[in-house]
């Protein structure tokens, strides 16, 4: 297990297409007066010790005071670029040797997650972390070191893109999640918001 502190830097992957938003940047939506970023940056704060969103070039609106990173790898080849993107941002700062991985369209995740994704590292630090409940895999909920930097820019280079399968060549180790109780609700603390029904549907439970 992990006896001692390694810095971590999370990233909010925002550069998602939202087709199925009808076009609307997702980040932006608001969920009961809150903007799904600032939910998710107000979630991350005091977990990690920097907080960068992950978004295209020129996207704006976005809360002040964090930085905005864009994708190192040309084209749209998914969340395992903004998660790279962080990982170079670490390497240049000499700011972590850990990044913290979460989606912005999903409002209930953990506020505990660092720390129970700390809770099952391996003490040297080299295999991924992510998330596990009883629907699956949360591969974008991940926890990444740092030191694999040049090993995920050569499998994204390749043309590979599934997160699921970078973490498992890699061994990762999986954290099990239990369901949320909100209100009356029971729900995966990783639901999230592809439709706008599933808009209309957290926001049900964020007001039960």
């Amino acid at each position: 297990m992990k006896t001692q502190h390694q810095s971590t830097v999370a990233v909010i992957l925002a550069g998602g297409q939202s087709r199925r938003m009808e076009g609307a940047n997702k980040a932006l939506l608001s969920l009961n007066g809150k903007s799904l970023i600032q939910n998710a940056v107000d979630r991350l704060t005091g977990q990690a010790d920097h907080i960068l969103i992950s978004a295209p070039k020129g996207s704006a609106a976005f809360p002040h005071g964090y930085e905005v990173i864009s994708d190192p790898v040309e084209g749209f080849v998914g969340p395992l670029a903004g998660i790279l993107a962080a990982m170079r941002w670490a390497q240049a700062e000499g700011a972590g040797d850990l990044v913290l991985s979460v989606a912005v369209d999903t409002p209930f995740f953990p506020d505990d997650l660092l720390a129970r994704f700390q809770a099952l590292l391996p003490e040297q630090g080299t295999r991924p972390v992510i998330a596990r409940t009883d629907n699956g895999l949360h591969p974008t909920f991940g926890l990444w070191p740092v030191s694999s930097a040049d090993a995920l820019e050569t499998f994204l280079l390749a043309g590979n893109r599934k997160m699921r399968l970078w973490a498992e060549q890699h061994h990762c180790v999986y954290c099990d999640f239990a369901p949320l109780p909100i209100g009356s609700h029971m729900i995966d603390p990783f639901f999230n918001i592809n439709h706008p029904d599933d808009l209309k549907h957290a926001e049900t439970i964020r007001s039960a």
